[in-house]
């Protein structure tokens, strides 16, 4: 197969060439997504129930909040009012603006004589005028809370959007449109919602895409330098980290695929994965070229004794971010997919160019490298050092270790599953502070339904549901979680008050059957209904505004709701269901917890299974696992200590710190199996196998390893919380990983094999 390699070069080149060229036609087609219903669990029924129910109702995921205030003082000025009612005219006649909604378009339904008339809240801006529009306001306190911000410096502004554009480009320029004239009108403004939340958030991955792109090449071109100090050095390694990127991206692209927060990071991993595979290959040929042995030559025993360790190293990584795939969530199955693909990938490309590249080199700088020293550090004497160590100390490493892992699976006892909407973005984030405004001073962005749908011989609007509606409505909005309580009932309520001349004992569902039908009729002829049932009366909905809670205490009231009605209302009459994007975090969490032991289990299981196919010693091989998962059992324990909760970023960590785990490892035990081939002659010991196997290996795990840590420690600086965990955890898992296989490694591989003859592990 070396052989193979180095004949074909020449055409492994253009193949590679016209490969290239053809992929990165792909590039043009990538787009950044972000739909966060993408990451509730595919198939689920409440899932599907949810995707249902929102074709029924509208919903506020759909809507842009605005908080429009003046430069100073409260908003009841006149002139600030003008300038508001003509910014929002002009917010109504954009493309796939379906409606705006605030205060100034604000009409009230008022009985005068016989008939009921809509009358603006506020006709004009006098004096007069504006202290009556805040007596009205005080008196409906559902509508002063959306619409009037606490501290009455804002008004909110709702701009509902075109359903069918939401998974499209149009709201991202729109948003931008909008931001651009928010900041044109000179009025103090805030701007959040979903929608708004999505544009940022798209805006973001594609700056740290560039950034951190760019980041990654400039840092692998410095370390480069400094190992190998020759062009070459940095050249040959750089291209097979640059075009695995461009293949995988542009395979993307043909195939329609999007970036977001989770894809967006293949790039720096691709740059990771590749700067390990060359690093082993280059330095290995040049440790080859160093001891005498001629370029052919050189290269041959590079890839006879590489090919199957490289390849063996790229595929534990593929089937550990390839387990993804048996998750519930179509953005993790994505990213694990193409993850993988491009591991090997990075591997296909290495030994497509790497032979023909090495191949060509000029003379001199091949002898340059030979004089100048891998950062002139005497390798042979550092492992030998750290070989002795190991001898010396063998019961101290694992009294350690036990007491580590003791440690950590304590840790994993504390790990916490809440997850907030806005956990990928950082406390300081604009995102962040803009949301945190609405709860503060308007409502919550997120919503909760409770959809109830009456039994046989039933309907929405009869007499004895509509009371059980009232009652459940009532006590929603007597939690503290919840504002701005919304129902059925509140229309026939309101609708019966304002019969009776707006008196407030008439607050209450009307007791007249003739009245009841009437609001029916008048209330659907004005459309009010079709927000709250379906055209058949067979399904209905309370709905509420809440803050971004977290997933445990959204999970603690949605069981005190439902211990509530079971308990406290006629079951038999109706069905509920709670639904909404706050409450189907809660059950993605129970999908990732569960996910995370099947991936696990499956990563080990197939990695073990072909390593033991290949090596045919389990106790060798007992030994190379238990310090691969003592990084993740580490990574999972210091989770559990800093309250770090487990969410689809921290388990794309765990399945990717798995892979980069076994690197080192297949590496060590590559290079064991050929010094057990020399030690049949030579009647090594174990431990000098062991010693010899250290020496041999230890320095492209060390560099390799430096060189992973480097690039995702660039990662830390992300503004995404998910990014920066993925960086600081992955490099975290990279230095335990390597302090593993210098010391735990050797000293568990003596204790197990027991045997005194190397040639008796044949």
């Amino acid at each position: 197969m070396a052989s193979w390699l180095i004949r074909r070069r020449i055409p492994a080149l253009i193949l590679f060439i016209f490969m290239t060229m053809f992929l990165s036609v792909g590039i043009l087609n990538i787009r950044i997504d972000y739909d966060y219903e993408r990451f509730f669990p595919q198939g689920d029924e409440d899932v599907d129930f949810f995707k249902k129910f929102q074709s029924y109702f509208p919903q506020n995921d759909e809507v842009l909040y605005i908080a429009l205030g003046p430069k100073q003082g409260p908003i009841w000025q006149d002139t600030f009012l003008v300038h508001a009612q003509e910014l929002t005219e002009e917010l109504q006649a954009f493309p796939h603006v379906d409606s705006v909604s605030s205060l100034l378009q604000l009409q009230l339904p008022k009985r005068t004589g016989i008939s009921i008339r809509q009358i603006p809240v506020l006709k004009n801006y006098s004096r007069k005028e504006l202290l009556n529009a805040r007596k009205t306001l005080a008196g409906e306190p559902i509508l002063k809370q959306s619409l009037v911000s606490k501290n009455e410096r804002f008004i909110g502004i709702f701009v509902m959007l075109d359903p069918q554009v939401q998974k499209s480009g149009a709201p991202d320029s729109l948003y931008a449109a909008i931001e651009d004239k928010l900041k044109s009108s000179g009025l103090t403004y805030v701007i959040s919602g979903i929608p708004g939340i999505r544009t940022q958030y798209i805006r973001k991955v594609g700056t740290e895409l560039v950034v951190f792109t760019g980041l990654s090449i400039l840092l692998i071109l410095f370390f480069l330098w400094v190992s190998f100090r020759t062009w070459w050095g940095m050249v040959v390694p750089l291209a097979g980290v640059v075009f695995p990127v461009i293949w995988l991206i542009g395979l993307m692209g043909w195939l329609n695929v999007p970036l977001d927060i989770t894809t967006a990071l293949l790039p720096t991993i691709l740059f990771i994965a590749g700067i390990s595979d060359i690093v082993h290959i280059t330095s290995h040929f040049l440790s080859a070229y160093r001891k005498g042995y001629g370029r052919r030559k050189a290269l041959l025993i590079t890839f006879k004794e590489m090919g199957t360790a490289t390849f063996l190293a790229n595929f534990a990584s593929a089937v550990s971010l390839i387990s993804l795939v048996l998750t519930e969530f179509e953005p993790l199955q994505q990213f694990g997919l193409f993850a993988a693909i491009g591991v090997m990938i990075t591997y296909l490309i290495a030994f497509m160019i790497l032979p023909g590249l090495l191949y060509y080199l000029p003379e001199k700088e091949l002898k340059k490298s030979v004089e100048k020293k891998l950062l002139k550090v005497n390798w042979e004497r550092s492992m030998l050092s750290i070989a002795k160590f190991n001898q010396k100390n063998r019961w101290g490493i694992l009294s350690v270790t036990t007491v580590i892992i003791i440690a950590s699976i304590w840790g994993i006892t504390l790990i916490s599953t809440n997850v907030r909407l806005l956990d990928e973005v950082g406390e300081d984030d604009p995102i962040r502070k803009q949301v945190q405004f609405f709860e503060e001073q308007l409502v919550g962005v997120r919503n909760l339904e409770v959809a109830i749908t009456p039994k046989s011989g039933h309907h929405a609007s009869d007499p004895n549901i509509l009371k059980e509606i009232d009652a459940m409505e009532r006590w929603i909005e007597k939690e503290p979680e919840c504002e701005a309580t919304f129902s059925l009932a509140s229309v026939y309520r309101k609708a019966n008050q304002i019969y009776h001349f707006g008196r407030k004992e008439y607050n209450e569902l009307p007791k007249d059957s003739t009245l009841q039908q009437e609001i029916k009729l008048a209330a659907g002829s004005q459309g009010a209904m079709s927000y709250l049932v379906t055209p058949d009366d067979r399904l209905t909905r309370i709905t509420a505004r809440m803050p971004d809670l977290g997933s445990e205490k959204m999970n603690e009231f949605a069981n005190r709701l439902k211990f509530y009605i079971q308990h406290n209302r006629d079951t038999s009459l109706f069905e509920y269901r709670l639904t909404g994007t706050a409450l189907l975090v809660e059950k993605n969490n129970a999908f990732l917890t569960s996910g995370l032991k099947t991936e696990l289990g499956f990563s080990i299981l197939i990695i073990v299974a072909t390593l033991l196919l290949l090596f045919r010693n389990p106790r060798m091989l007992l030994a190379a696992v238990i310090p691969n998962l003592l990084p993740v059992i580490i990574l999972l324990g210091i989770m559990g200590f800093a309250g770090i909760s487990l969410k689809a970023s921290t388990v794309i960590v765990i399945s990717l710190c798995f892979g980069i785990a076994f690197d080192d490892t297949i590496h060590f035990l590559a290079r064991m199996k050929i010094e057990i081939g020399k030690g049949a002659l030579a009647r090594l010991t174990i431990r000098q196998l062991l010693t010899r196997t250290l020496v041999e290996c230890g320095e492209g795990i060390v560099l390799t390893s430096a060189a992973m840590c480097c690039g995702f420690l660039l990662l830390i600086f992300s503004e995404f919380n998910g990014t920066f965990y993925v960086g600081l955890f992955s490099s975290l898992t990279l230095i335990i990983a390597v302090l593993s296989e210098l010391f735990l490694h050797p000293v568990l591989q003596e204790f197990l094999l027991r045997k005194n003859r190397a040639n008796e592990l044949k």
